[in-house]
């Protein structure tokens, strides 16, 4: 798999230093006036990319999750918006500058809830382990509850690139932490191209990642000792590629790979250093 992400990035970065040795892509005034006329028309974004990818999961004796559809949905009004899972309200809005307001589930829930189709046959609910095991009895994972994240938002878009930062708090009082989310991408178009590199840091609080990966003295067993996380920062490094065919029609990929804390690796129910994520599909925008 991991060789499988480096390829992937090599070749996307190929591609991208290749379209920073050609001429840049000219767009008239007319152009930019008539694509924000279209987008004013249109406040919805729906796109659909079906293929094939995986996203590793991190957690003992648990499988790799395929990625089979890629949806992008999103809506903007004058103040409200829903961006792929992020619920917002814009509270301030300039040509470079805004400020929102949003909410979304954590996602540290996914690798959890995905272990409902593990080959081990277990599956979790928010109140803890309910299945069954094989004789060796393999490290199992306790259940955790979902979890509503929200907080402040801000986005900064110049030409040298996007600059996006989120501080964010538990809404539901489920794992009582919060997390600061940084990241900086540059956005390249070059004929029917759209590259997209990006990196980032995301440090999580005390409360958040014990609650996720700490073992209470009541979930101990004798392969399963008592666990405390702390703090930490995870960082990760992305790339999204994608070819326009013509107005409906591409090609997208998208590889990322995220370094995981020190905290979440010496968690007794983690055994891998990092998630890793690639796809590539067919891509429709409606």
């Amino acid at each position: 798999m991991i060789q499988k992400l480096i390829t992937i990035f090599l070749l996307g970065f190929s591609c991208y230093a290749t379209s920073m040795a050609a001429p840049p892509f000219d767009i008239d005034d007319e152009e930019i006036q008539q694509a924000i006329d279209s987008y004013e028309e249109r406040p919805w974004e729906l796109g659909l990319a079906a293929g094939y990818g995986v996203r590793t999961n991190p957690l003992i004796n648990s499988d790799d999750i395929p990625m089979y559809v890629v949806l992008n949905i999103a809506w903007f009004g004058d103040y409200l918006f829903f961006d792929n899972g992020d619920v917002g309200l814009s509270i301030h809005e300039t040509d470079k500058l805004s400020i929102n307001f949003i909410a979304h589930i954590n996602n540290e829930r996914e690798i959890f809830e995905w272990l409902n189709n593990s080959q081990l046959g277990i599956q979790f609910d928010g109140a803890g382990f309910t299945g069954t095991a094989p004789p060796d009895k393999p490290v199992e994972v306790p259940g955790r509850s979902l979890a509503v994240d929200g907080g402040l938002e801000m986005i900064y878009a110049d030409d040298w690139g996007d600059i996006q930062l989120q501080v964010l708090g538990d809404l539901t009082n489920t794992h009582k932490g919060f997390e600061v989310w940084a990241s900086y991408a540059f956005p390249w178009r070059h004929g029917d191209w759209n590259i997209v590199p990006s990196v980032g840091l995301n440090w999580k609080s005390r409360h958040l990642l014990d609650y996720y990966y700490g073992i209470r003295d009541s979930e101990v067993e004798v392969n399963r000792p008592a666990y405390k996380a702390h703090s930490g920062f995870n960082n990760f490094a992305r790339l999204s590629v994608a070819y326009h065919i013509n107005d409906n029609w591409g090609i997208t990929g998208i590889a990322e790979y995220e370094t995981l804390s020190r905290s979440i690796r010496q968690s007794p129910i983690v055994d891998e250093d990092g998630i890793g994520t690639l796809f590539i599909g067919l891509m429709y925008n409606f």
